[in-house]
């Protein structure tokens, strides 16, 4: 027996929605044992203090993904051959599951009732116990596949899910995107952030002097640049300069009463560009009573998700990661679900993000 960490009797549904784009194939189940195995290690988180875990389905094409491979390639380890599917995180991302917060365990097993000697397995081994019982954990799957030799190869996946992706969506148009460009001086070293409209940059290290600056928007209209510096006691971020841009006419009239004693902006300038946009709309069941951080590569997004529906619009010409995650004490951010948006066979699709 064998575990994984990755940090980052219920009745089965008939059907399934998939809603990101899977890379495997679906697998049919072994539903007794599946049954018997999510039966066991409930008994087993009860026992223990912990809560249920709830079944879900694509966890499970994760685990029968893996316990088919190592069955058929005669191999038990946590790690595939196959460098697509090589660890737990790819599987599940390749099943269509944005989760990232997730462990795997791992069995072969002789004889019969494998469900209860699995389980107690699990629950005599440090490692495996550890992992049945995070606390954390809300959902599970499972997968089965028997060998040759008549051993049975047992998968437990597990994962955190607060709320659910329920729909996802992408629309391609024709759009424009702007950059703006302009100097950011400053009189000694310090941490920038620039707001512009609804985004917002990354706190940004500037040398004194010159610092050349890109930012880039797709919204259109009328926005304010507001330039910020890292207070020298640590206590926030002190506004400097900054702006109404009007990106329509490329044109900038700067604040009046700005105090520019830290950093100016200069030389502000914008350059359109046309593009194809990836229109995205993420829907979430059980997210509306949650503080969520949304993120799209490194970057916040600060209009986050509004009725549990998050909308956005991204260059399609850039592979992008969405990571939506829950905001916990001390501004940290816990990461739930990570969809990514790249091209296949010249098309712009949706598919789940493996964890780093």
């Amino acid at each position: 027996m064998r575990c994984f960490w990755v940090f980052v009797i219920l009745i089965y549904p008939l059907t399934w929605a998939q809603v990101l784009e899977a890379k495997s194939p679906k697998l049919e189940a072994n539903m007794p044992l599946e049954a018997a195995l999510l039966q066991e290690t409930n008994k087993a988180r009860l026992a223990n203090g912990q809560n249920e875990l709830a079944y879900d389905e694509l966890l499970a094409q994760a685990a029968r993904a893996h316990a088919k491979e190592m069955s058929e390639l005669n191999y038990f380890s946590h790690e595939s051959p196959d460098l697509a599917n090589k660890s737990p995180a790819d599987r599940l991302a390749n099943a269509g599951s944005s989760l990232v917060f997730m462990g795997e365990n791992i069995a072969k097993m002789p004889g019969a009732d494998i469900a209860v000697s699995t389980t107690e397995g699990w629950m005599n081994s440090p490692g495996h116990r550890q992992n049945l019982l995070e606390p954390l954990y809300t959902h599970v799957g499972f997968g089965t596949s028997q060998d040759g030799q008549g051993f049975t190869y047992v998968v437990q996946v597990l994962a955190y899910q607060p709320f659910k992706l329920v729909a996802a969506q992408l629309q391609s148009r024709q759009g424009r995107a702007y950059q703006i460009v302009f100097n950011a001086k400053t009189s000694a070293p310090t941490t920038a952030i620039f707001g512009y409209g609804k985004d917002q940059s990354e706190p940004t290290s500037l040398n004194a002097g010159d610092n050349p600056t890109v930012l880039k928007t797709m919204v259109t209209g009328k926005i304010h640049l507001d330039a910020s510096v890292l207070a020298p006691a640590g206590g926030g971020y002190i506004i400097q300069d900054g702006g109404w841009i009007d990106l329509d006419t490329a044109t900038y009239q700067p604040d009046s009463l700005s105090e520019k004693y830290a950093l100016e902006i200069q030389g502000l300038t914008v350059y359109p560009e046309d593009l194809i946009v990836s229109d995205i709309v993420l829907t979430f069941d059980g997210a509306l009573a949650k503080d969520l951080a949304v993120f799209v590569g490194d970057k916040y997004q600060s209009q986050g998700l509004e009725s549990g529906t998050l909308r956005l619009s991204l260059p399609q010409n850039e592979d992008s990661v969405i990571a939506v995650g829950e905001v916990l004490e001390g501004n940290q951010v816990r990461i739930v679900h990570q969809i990514k948006v790249n091209m296949q066979n010249g098309q712009a699709k949706l598919f789940a993000n493996a964890a780093n």
